[in-house]
């Protein structure tokens, strides 16, 4: 009796053993593409040093996403100013006659031109996201003096 529980054991663990493993992988099946993130990059126009109250036009348009489209970017020019006036969307999905679609509402801030009250350092960011909800950003420094 005592050598049939044991076995009676053994077999039950390998039985919720294999309730566990892995599922087995066929490498010829076809399987969704990895999620991409897209690359933000950018460049400003003004060769240093940037002296305040000078505009500097930033541009973005070097960005891009490897499978997809850059939907939409934010700015944040690292010296505290509402960053809403550095945003750009390139498209947005509404709903139109019955299905969604989208809809261009392209902007020009994707080069904005911004100006720096203060001398200091300042980190330049950029974030851009694509359709997929995937974000990809950067950053450069901008010295600005008097």
């Amino acid at each position: 009796m005592r050598r049939l529980t044991i076995l009676g054991l053994v077999v039950l663990c390998i039985a919720l053993a294999g309730c566990f493993a892995p599922p087995i992988v066929d490498p010829d099946d076809p399987v969704d593409p990895p999620r991409t993130v897209p690359v933000a990059d950018f460049f400003y126009s003004n060769p240093p040093p940037i002296q305040t109250d000078s505009k500097v036009r930033f541009d973005g348009s070097a960005s891009y996403d490897p499978n997809d489209e850059i939907m939409w970017g934010q700015w944040d020019f690292g010296d505290g100013t509402d960053p809403s006036g550095g945003i750009w969307a390139t498209t947005e999905k509404v709903w139109e006659d019955g299905e969604w679609a989208w809809s261009t509402v392209a902007t020009n801030v994707q080069t904005p031109w911004h100006k720096y009250a203060e001398p200091g350092g300042y980190t330049v960011r950029l974030t851009v996201w694509d359709y997929e909800g995937n974000k990809g950003s950067t950053t450069r420094k901008v010295r600005v003096s008097r």
